[in-house]
């Protein structure tokens, strides 16, 4: 008799593939950087190793912040928040969803530490509305810079108004939606009923078992939506999100300006603020893990419509993303195989029994 191959075994073998096409596909670039190499000074460059290393962490910490306000996660340690860290930013960077996977996957990892999938999921939201925040503040403050020091052009204005607007508008979405929305019930219908016509559109009809019941999803929501209002009448559990939020920005920013700084072409860090926004909100909607390619392509135009040399723009944003995407393999697939091995076994065993 064949033994069945369990769903960890055909995941841990989907994500080595996508890792041997994201270096196949990115093979270029790779072997750029490496010439590139031998030009930069190294001392600055390994400065990327903390800085990615606090991006990680701070990712992170923003949402365990909300948590332990709450009274929740007191009990994941340090050591542990790190880790989970590394294999949510691992997860978001590799698997091609726009982060919805690292959503996924941080939900199915906090339920072993006793968090309920609303909960993950309302932590989440906070952390990503604190640093979209974070971002508008840091972004006005280069903004004001730029004024200051006579290098704002239209360009960046035009950007500016662009990317705090539609940060601003899709908070503004989320939170009408929990403040007004008294009964979730029918909103879970239309979301089910969206799936399953969606579901039978891609099988072209071949499967239409869908998903029957809406309750589960309605409570989640409703649970979703208890949180916000605990936020509303304690405002202060946001301040330490925001915080890690601004870190996260920053560290984020300081990673490609090191590189220009290794490369020997030091820029105005206000128009690097615009241009990382602009290829992070584009990145939402590119299928490709992390936005490769036109993140990159994106940062660059932004960057030389704003002034700065295209070969140095090139260079530096190709060798920061690269750096970047090996520090994301190596600082996340082990804690991520382990898991997946580890806490796969239990929800195998809980599948089969």
């Amino acid at each position: 008799m064949i033994k069945r191959v369990s769903g960890r075994v055909w995941l841990s073998l989907a994500t080595a593939v996508i890792l041997v096409v994201i270096i196949y596909l990115s093979r270029h670039e790779i072997m750029q950087s490496w010439h590139l190499l031998g030009k930069v000074d190294m001392s600055i460059i390994l400065w990327l190793i903390p800085l990615q290393f606090l991006s990680f962490y701070s990712m992170g910490a923003s949402m365990f912040s909300y948590l332990r306000a709450q009274g929740r996660a007191r009990h994941i340690s340090a050591p542990d928040l790190a880790r989970l860290s590394l294999e949510m930013n691992f997860v978001n960077h590799i698997l091609p969803s726009a982060g919805v996977s690292g959503v996924s996957y941080i939900g199915w990892r906090l339920k072993f530490y006793g968090i309920s999938p609303s909960k993950s999921a309302a932590a989440q939201l906070i952390r990503i509305v604190a640093t979209f925040i974070a971002y508008v503040v840091i972004l006005l403050v280069s903004v004001t810079a730029m004024l200051f020091d006579g290098s704002l052009n239209r360009l960046t204005v035009i950007v500016t108004i662009g990317l705090a607007i539609l940060i601003f508008g899709v908070v503004a979405i989320v939170v009408y939606i929990l403040e007004h929305n008294k009964n979730f019930e029918n909103t879970a219908k239309k979301i089910i009923n969206f799936v399953n016509k969606s579901i039978q559109v891609i099988t072209f009809g071949r499967y239409k078992k869908g998903v029957k019941s809406s309750k589960s999803l309605a409570g989640f929501l409703n649970e979703l939506q208890k949180d916000y209002c605990q936020v509303k009448s304690k405002k202060k559990m946001i301040i330490k999100p925001f915080f890690w939020g601004l870190v996260l920005n920053l560290s984020d920013i300081a990673m490609f300006y090191c590189v220009f700084l290794a490369l020997g072409h030091p820029i105005n860090p206000a128009p690097l603020v615009a241009a990382y926004g602009l290829a992070g909100a584009s990145s939402i909607f590119m299928v490709t893990p992390g936005g490769a390619g036109a993140y990159e392509l994106i940062m660059v135009a932004f960057l030389a419509a704003a002034g700065i040399d295209n070969q140095a723009g090139i260079a530096a944003i190709v060798l920061t993303r690269v750096l970047l995407m090996a520090g994301t393999i190596i600082g996340g697939y082990a804690f991520y195989q382990q898991a997946i091995v580890k806490r796969g076994k239990s929800d195998d065993t809980d599948a089969n029994s």
